[in-house]
Order: C-alpha cells, then structure tokens, then sequence
C-alpha cells in the first residue's frame, strides 16, 4: 500500500493508523484476511516504489509534488 494521498503535503489519516496499530483486515475481492502492516525501507522500498510505478506511473508524479516520505507499506498475513 502506498500512502501517496495523490502527492498532498498531508499524509493520509489511514497511514497514521496503520503506524499506530499495525494489525488490519483488508478485503480483496470479496475475501477477507487479517495483515499486519509495516513500512518498506532501504533497498526493499526503492523495489517496491519501483514495481507499483510499473503498475501506474502516478506515483513518481506523486511524489514530485511533495516535500514529505512516501510510505510504502508492507501487509504480511498474520
């Protein structure tokens, strides 16, 4: 997950809750699964950046537009 907020100088409310409580249920199509969040740093979220930017390019423009860290997280089942 990637908490852009579309490039805002605001972090996302949600990353802030993530960071507080890591542990969530995410939802996808349909099935539900219990995760725990962390934030990618380092080598792991340059690869990460990398690979969600192959999936939509949005997020280097994104991240031009802002002074502040990107978060990418990490959502590992629990």
């Amino acid at each position: 997950m990637i908490g852009s907020n579309a490039g805002n100088e605001r972090t996302p409310a949600w990353s802030y809750n993530l960071q507080a409580d890591p542990d969530a249920e995410i939802e996808i199509r349909g099935s539900r699964k219990l995760v725990r969040a962390r934030v990618a740093d380092g080598e792991e979220r340059a690869e990460l950046w990398r690979k969600v930017n192959e999936m939509y390019e949005g997020f280097d423009d994104y991240d031009a537009k802002t002074s502040r860290d990107i978060a990418v997280f990490v959502l590992e089942p629990r």
